[in-house]
């Protein structure tokens, strides 16, 4: 059997294929946390979920948005405002919510899963 080289094209090959993944992660804000995304801030999950836990705030109020969201969380705060949360796919209220229109959610099943819409944080019975 003849020994075969490894052609540096081989390589690039490979390196590009590994780089095409997906770079983002879920995201989960702790107690105490707090990411504000501002007007021309977006933030793009790359259908990866986001968690805002007890103590912690999310704050898109100035106009920011969080797009491509497989599921948000919110067992702290969410400021709305603003704001906007695009093609979100699975959304669970045990939180609080503050300036919630909605017109400023867009859901999708773009991210694979069946929308779906639950917790015990909807206070003014729109469903989330």
């Amino acid at each position: 059997m003849k020994n075969q080289r490894l052609y540096p094209y081989s390589s690039i090959g490979l390196l590009c294929c590994a780089l095409s993944a997906p770079v983002s992660a879920d995201q989960t804000l702790n107690n105490g946390a707090t990411l504000t995304l501002n007007n021309g801030d977006i933030q793009d999950m790359n259908c990866q979920a986001v968690t805002i836990n007890a103590g912690a705030l999310l704050d898109l109020s100035n106009g920011g948005v969080l797009q491509e969201v497989s599921l948000l969380t919110i067992a702290g705060t969410l400021n709305l405002g603003t704001g906007q949360i695009l093609k979100l796919n699975q959304w669970v209220n045990n939180g609080t919510v503050n300036n919630l229109t909605a017109a400023n959610i867009q859901l999708s099943n773009d991210c694979g899963n069946p929308i779906t819409i639950a917790g015990s944080g909807d206070t003014d019975g729109d469903g989330i």
